[in-house]
């Protein structure tokens, strides 16, 4: 059913994406432009940042998927 190939390239992005989108604990430090919250990495929106949310999307319908992990502009337009 599932290419393993195809797969496993789209393990490989996805780990990408995490790589690049790394929790930045606030900390004051001069590395840490945003030192007043616990930032994204990649772009210093509050992480977990909807980049990392929308790869939860395909789990929505899973039992244990949490609200708090939809995009916030799914959450926002209930």
């Amino acid at each position: 059913m599932h290419d393993p190939a195809h797969v496993l390239r789209e393990i490989e992005a996805e780990r990408g994406v995490l790589a690049r989108h790394a929790f930045s604990p606030a900390g004051g430090g001069p590395e840490l432009p945003w030192d007043d919250r616990n930032a994204c990495q990649h772009d210093g929106e509050l992480w977990p940042c909807d980049d990392l949310l929308d790869l939860t999307l395909p789990y929505a319908h899973h039992a244990d998927h949490r609200r708090k992990w939809l995009p916030h502009r799914m959450r926002d337009s209930d």
